[in-house]
This record gives structure tokens, C-alpha cells and sequence, in this order.
């Protein structure tokens, strides 16, 4: 993550301080409120909190395992344990979104490659069709029997 953007996050977080400091609640989660002062501050592209957190620790934990001697291949191992690790749970609407901005985020750089990224976002499909659909009352009239409702008619036999 370049300096300038840790800044202009630095400077989103101060301002988000001040206003829990001065008991103002933010009235929706902090990544919207982030955006949103992002926004205000005429920072474009807006930052999004999920993918930033993720993008930070996974340049840090690389460069820790590159800084230990660690070869290349397995600092990229651990820095996308770390990534994997930091994405948000697939549980409610907002995390499902967030998450797929991380993996989409992550496919763009090959931090995934196509395939888990697929797997991956087809998870987080399954996660939002489980939340959004309910299941259907069945009605229980059509459901009360398994016999026939009448008795079948004798077979008759057919000279030719």
C-alpha cells in the first residue's frame, strides 16, 4: 500500500475519532461512513475498508517472510494465509459484498488464481442465496394422502 494512501486512510480514521469522540454515533457501519467521507474529501478512488485491511497485511506479512530470509514462494503462501484469513465471513449482506470486493480484488492481482477465486465467489453466491431465500409453506391440503383419492377402475380386457 503506498504512503499516500495510508495517509488518506490516516487522515479518514482521525476524522472518524473526532466524531466518536465528540459522541456523534455514525448512523451506518464504518466502511460506509469511511466511503462516504472519502467522498466529502474528494478522495477518489473511494477506499474500501475490507480490501485496504486485507491489501495492508498482506504486503506486510510478504515483506516480514522476504525481511526473514523466507524465499519468494512462501512469503506469497503466508501473505495469502494472511489475506484469506482477513476477509470478512460470509454472514449478512454487507459482509457477502465485502467479501466478494476482496476476492475480485484479489483475482485482479493473481493473489488468487481463477480458479479459487471462482470457487470462492461461487461460495459467497451459495452464502447470499441462503440468506435471501425463504423456504415455501407447503399447503397442506395436497400433502395429507399418499393413497389415491379413488380407487382405479378394474383393467378390462380387449377381444380383437
Amino acid at each position: 500500500m503506498s504512503d499516500k494512501l495510508i495517509e488518506s486512510n490516516q487522515e479518514i480514521y482521525d476524522h472518524l475519532k473526532f466524531l466518536k469522540d465528540a459522541g456523534i454515533k455514525p448512523p451506518e457501519p464504518i466502511g460506509l461512513a469511511r466511503e462516504r467521507l472519502a467522498r466529502h474529501l474528494n478522495m477518489f478512488p473511494l477506499p474500501h475498508l475490507a480490501v485496504d485491511i486485507c491489501m495492508h497485511f498482506y504486503a506486510k506479512t510478504f515483506q516480514e517472510a522476504l525481511d526473514e530470509g523466507k524465499s519468494i514462494n512462501f512469503s506469497e503462501k503466508q501473505a495469502k494465509r494472511v489475506y484469506s484469513m482477513l476477509m470478512p465471513k460470509l454472514s449478512g449482506a454487507n459482509n457477502i459484498r465485502e467479501f466478494i470486493a476482496c476476492v475480485a480484488n484479489a483475482m485482479a492481482l493473481d493473489i488468487f488464481p481463477g480458479q479459487e477465486g471462482t470457487r470462492l465467489l461461487f461460495a459467497a453466491q451459495v452464502a447470499h442465496t441462503a440468506l435471501t431465500k425463504r423456504p415455501k409453506k407447503r399447503n397442506k391440503t395436497t400433502h395429507t394422502s399418499t393413497a389415491p383419492s379413488s380407487p382405479t377402475p378394474p383393467i378390462q380386457q380387449v377381444k380383437l
